[in-house]
């Protein structure tokens, strides 16, 4: 990782820059590399080799997500969010945008 720019992950290279459409993008892209039924295993596996830090939010919601943040002030974040159960995707999608202060 290069401070203060980590690489951006593969997955979200070459969106479009209107954050809506990238989003969009973003989400087909997830969805065609880690199709529902897919191990959580190999999916938290493949984002971590691209750079991704891995959630947990809560255990209820069985909500986890992935993400990478790159700028100072005004940060790009990617993220891939998923619900599973027993080990397996049972929903998947990319959130694409910026945090500012």
């Amino acid at each position: 990782m290069r401070w203060p720019y980590p690489r951006t992950p593969l997955i979200a290279r070459n969106l479009p820059p209107l954050y809506s459409e990238g989003q969009r993008v973003l989400t087909e892209r997830v969805k065609a590399q880690f199709p529902v039924g897919m191990s959580e295993a190999l999916v938290i596996d493949e984002l971590r080799r691209q750079g991704f830090s891995i959630h947990a939010h809560s255990i209820e919601s069985n909500l986890k997500s992935a993400t990478v943040t790159r700028g100072l002030v005004i940060k790009t974040l990617w993220s891939v969010r998923w619900h599973a159960r027993a080990g397996r995707i049972e929903d998947i999608w990319g959130v694409y945008g910026a945090i500012a202060p």
